[in-house]
């Protein structure tokens, strides 16, 4: 890891400072690099969030503007270099905590997911997981053929089971309303918006996949509380889901009631790749209960028409 990173370093002209300061997770591997000027990011990712590197490098192609700093990949072993460009977003809420600031960065990437409606098919063959709306059933059983025997509660999986039929009309339901499909973020929260402002930008895109796009709003909406530290008011979540569907308004095909509508179902419908984000750890992590409590948790909820129930 340190060779390489340092071999980019020196490609890129950017003089090290010191040893990289390394921190592991069950979910990922990231280390703070001293250069001359300021600080570089590594990352090393989980073998079924491989993609996240080779996507990083496709966003920078697609919409620069849009995409993460990164410098340098290394897309066999899943590795990127990413540039610090300054605090994020959480930081700010800190010392103010208004929705507003939340706003410009939901519009933009709302944008983004516009745009990478006509990506689909690279996204896919960049390894994202597929959770378009019609494939909700069989991630469900993905989640339960990659756990370990015993180690998921049998009841909950059976409950979970018995919802399936409701959680597949819902899915036919969203799907009718006709918005293309896109990338969703999937852990869209301030702590992984880098900046404020117009400029404020999304990075950690490790749990992303190819979703029905409005399903992106339950984790900035379920996180809000926590990161504003105080309730949030129905009036506020609204004016955030609002800023968020602005982008779909444009051709006037669906009225502000329907994408709300499916905005809610398509909130529902993530529960499955909620709980599916958890199996995509290390390896060596896969028989340690953590995880799958965690899927559990998120197994527990399918099939719950309110998606924003219960506190996070």
């Amino acid at each position: 890891m340190d060779v390489w990173i340092g071999a980019a370093c020196e490609t890129l002209g950017r003089v090290r400072r010191g040893p990289a300061r390394l921190r592991g997770r069950m979910w990922s591997v990231v280390a703070r690099v001293p250069v001359a000027g300021g600080d570089l990011w590594f990352k090393a990712n989980p073998p079924r969030s491989a993609f996240e590197p080779a996507l990083a490098a496709a966003l920078r192609s697609w919409s620069p503007n849009d995409a993460p700093p990164v410098l340098a990949v290394d897309t066999e072993r899943a590795w990127a270099l990413t540039e610090d460009v300054g605090e994020r977003l959480d930081a700010l809420l800190k010392q103010d905590p208004d929705v507003g600031h939340l706003l410009p960065p939901m519009r933009r990437y709302a944008a983004l997911q516009r745009v990478l409606s006509d990506r689909v098919d690279d996204l896919l063959a960049l390894g994202l997981p597929d959770a378009r709306p019609g494939n909700i059933p069989a991630l469900f059983e993905n989640i339960v053929a990659h756990a370990p025997s015993g180690i998921l509660d049998r009841d909950v999986v059976t409950a979970a089971e018995a919802r399936l039929p409701e959680l597949a009309a819902w899915a036919d339901e969203l799907e009718a309303v006709g918005v293309r499909a896109s990338i969703d973020h999937q852990d869209l929260h301030p702590g992984n918006i880098l900046g404020t402002g117009p400029d404020a930008r999304p990075f950690d895109w490790g749990d992303a996949c190819v979703a029905h796009p409005f399903g992106s709003l339950f984790i900035p909406l379920r996180a809000l509380p926590g990161f504003l530290g105080q309730p949030v008011d129905a009036a506020a979540a609204a004016q955030l889901r609002a800023a968020y569907l602005e982008a779909w308004q444009d051709d006037g095909r669906l009225t502000q009631r329907q994408l709300e509508a499916a905005a809610n179902l398509a909130m529902r419908l993530t529960m499955v790749m909620r709980a599916h984000t958890w199996t995509r750890t290390w390896p060596c992590f896969r028989e340690s209960p953590e995880p799958w409590r965690n899927v559990e948790k998120w197994i527990a909820r399918i099939g719950m028409r309110d998606a924003l129930g219960e506190k996070w």
